[in-house]
């Protein structure tokens, strides 16, 4: 038994044309919206994701900054976008607990936390003394990407 691929439709919205898009998400109950406000929508989002972008390309400057004053003290870090955030893991070349070293990240994560160009931004900032690789991989979700800083 074959089967048919159904018919592709194309829908042209105009903001003119006033009258309604029907939106069915995944969750929830269907809705319709007048098409002018699906328009916004849709600008607003692609904004959205824009200044989010740079906000997470400014992020990892700031970061590799603060990373290169310390390279003596760490072994490698990890930037990871998670699904209700990111992650910032810093292991260090230490087993032992270093609590300058811990401070010092405290204030990163506050600072980060209170300004304003990483607002669209959650982040958790988490120190991993040094382990083996397999260990580390525990701390990060292997389905989602992550930028690796090794000094």
């Amino acid at each position: 038994m074959t089967q048919t691929k159904p018919k592709v439709v194309w829908q042209h919205l105009r903001q003119a044309d006033g009258g309604e898009a029907f939106i069915t998400p995944k969750e929830g109950e269907a809705f319709g919206l007048p098409i002018d406000e699906a328009v916004s929508a849709c600008i607003s989002w692609d904004q959205h994701v824009r200044q989010f972008s740079r906000q997470v390309g400014d992020l990892l400057e700031s970061l590799g900054r603060w990373l290169d004053e310390r390279e003596a003290q760490i072994h490698r870090a990890y930037f990871c976008l998670e699904t209700d955030g990111a992650l910032f893991a810093v292991v260090s070349k230490d087993v032992r607990f270093d609590p300058s070293f811990e401070d010092a990240l405290s204030e990163l994560d506050l600072g980060i936390a209170q300004d304003e160009a990483f607002n669209l931004i959650k982040l958790r900032v988490i120190a991993i003394p040094f382990s083996s690789d397999e260990t580390i991989s525990s701390f990060l979700d292997p389905q989602r990407g992550c930028w690796v800083y090794t000094g």
